[in-house]
């Protein structure tokens, strides 16, 4: 580089050094000579303008190559050591390295675009300020059915519920809407959260789908409580069953006054039971109210003498003892008697 500057600065000084003696010639009058100098100069002044000229138009083209991203050119170097073409050796590194970091960045959108693709959650990203949308991905415009969306104010337009409810959300919070999509009326979860970069501010809303995780939970609920209520109802119809073939029984061998008695405690316990089954069903007939349960005052010595008439089949079958020991026979108590019994 220190040789190409002395050699300019040689050229430089011989135009100054040929001016001068072209002006002596003239003041000589040696016009003859100063003519025949002159041309020469100029023509010399001329060929050292078109080299600067020249590589001022290619520094020229390179920077407008730069500023429209245009990297494919390749200047041809002739000769490595010359000024020409040690720019020219410049020109082709830059290019070549942004060349490469424009692979880089493909490569990395490609990467990012399959994977917000590839996410069941609704995504779109946009420019604050201008609205513009930079990002949009498959699952916002299958759900919504926008195959294409230049701009969030065009929002409004195509679903407005949707776009008043995505500016009315605060950057970092989350809420939960209803809204209508191409699978009717869903459950959104909405988060919202952006970023600053040194030309503008973007936001990025993420819109979940929830219906289908409600559903599924909803199911699990609608399992679990037909457990209890099938537990509930075995529990309640094995001893009725029981007692109604013992009573049946003994009907079968009939013996007078005493057994009346004990058909008339048989048939009372089956229908308090059968009641209190029915009371039990109609409390779950709407599933969604839940009863408030009828306290009322009951007295745990009669409580127990119920429970251990229902069960007396069982119990004689299996020959369990049963003792009933309350050391405060007026013991009361306030509760539902037809879920406690």
């Amino acid at each position: 580089m220190k040789g190409n500057r002395f050699i300019n600065v040689i050229k430089l000084i011989f135009l100054l050094v040929g001016c001068t003696v072209a002006s002596y010639f003239v003041f000589k009058g040696w016009y003859t000579y100063a003519v025949f100098l002159f041309l020469f100069i100029s023509g010399f002044a001329y060929r050292f303008y078109q080299q600067i000229h020249y590589l001022s138009k290619q520094l020229v083209e390179f920077s407008e190559a730069v500023k429209y991203h245009d990297f494919t050119r390749r200047f041809v170097v002739k000769n490595p050591k010359s000024t020409e073409g040690k720019l020219f050796t410049a020109f082709n590194q830059i290019n070549d390295t942004y060349k490469e970091i424009s692979i880089d960045k493909e490569i990395q959108h490609q990467y990012l675009d399959r994977v917000i693709n590839m996410l069941n959650s609704a995504i779109i990203f946009y420019q604050l300020d201008t609205g513009k949308v930079m990002w949009v991905n498959d699952a916002f415009k299958q759900l919504f059915h926008m195959p294409h969306l230049g701009n969030i104010s065009a929002l409004k337009k195509k679903h407005e519920e949707l776009y008043e409810k995505t500016m009315r959300l605060n950057v970092g919070q989350q809420q939960m809407e209803s809204v209508q999509s191409n699978k009717g009326k869903i459950k959104l979860l909405i988060q919202s959260s952006s970023f600053e970069t040194q030309d503008a501010v973007f936001r990025i809303v993420v819109y979940q789908n929830i219906n289908e995780a409600m559903d599924e939970t909803e199911t699990k609920a609608w399992q679990k409580l037909l457990r209890v209520l099938t537990h509930e109802i075995m529990n309640s119809i094995a001893p009725i069953s029981s007692l109604a073939e013992t009573l049946n029984g003994r009907l079968n061998h009939f013996r007078g006054v005493e057994d009346i008695e004990d058909l008339k405690v048989g048939i009372s316990t089956i229908q308090r039971r059968s009641q209190g089954l029915l009371h039990f069903a109609k409390s779950y007939r709407m599933i969604n109210k839940v009863d408030e349960p009828l306290l009322t005052p009951i007295a745990v010595a009669q409580l127990f003498e119920h429970i251990y008439q229902l069960l007396e089949p069982t119990i004689i079958q299996k020959n369990v003892d049963v003792d009933i020991i309350l050391k405060n026979t007026r013991l009361v108590l306030h509760a539902d008697v037809n879920l406690i019994e």
